[in-house]
């Protein structure tokens, strides 16, 4: 199963407000990918361009978290960041995601939606 929310805010904004909602609704939540860190370990990180900007200076992120709650199959989410915009996916197989922590992921998901600035009058 894939879901994917677009934000229109760079990626460590939506990662940090992302890991406050997941505590704040009961979910532990590990990193277990970051591409930044992953590119920065390669013999020569230059040689790596990204897909995006054709060159080794990439400010793209592609970090991936696990959601978790006590004694419950941990759920998949995927962060893409380019540029001003966040990618987020929520991935798990079907036959192994647990109800109750998807549903915890969805609501932690909605409060982290921008809150839109009413209309200067």
């Amino acid at each position: 199963m894939k879901k994917k929310q677009r934000f229109s805010l760079p990626w460590y904004v939506v990662l940090a407000r992302l890991r406050a909602a997941l505590l704040e609704a009961g979910l532990a939540s590990t990193q277990s990918f970051d591409l930044q860190s992953a590119r920065r370990s390669l013999r020569d990180p230059e040689e790596c361009t990204c897909s995006y900007h054709g060159t080794a200076d990439c400010t793209c992120q592609y970090i991936v978290l696990l959601a978790k709650r006590p004694c419950a199959t941990p759920t998949a989410l995927e962060l893409h960041g380019h540029d001003e915009s966040t990618w987020l996916s929520i991935v798990s197989p079907l036959d192994e995601a647990d109800p109750l922590t998807l549903e915890q992921v969805w609501l932690a998901v909605r409060r982290i939606m921008p809150i839109p600035e009413p209309p200067s009058t």
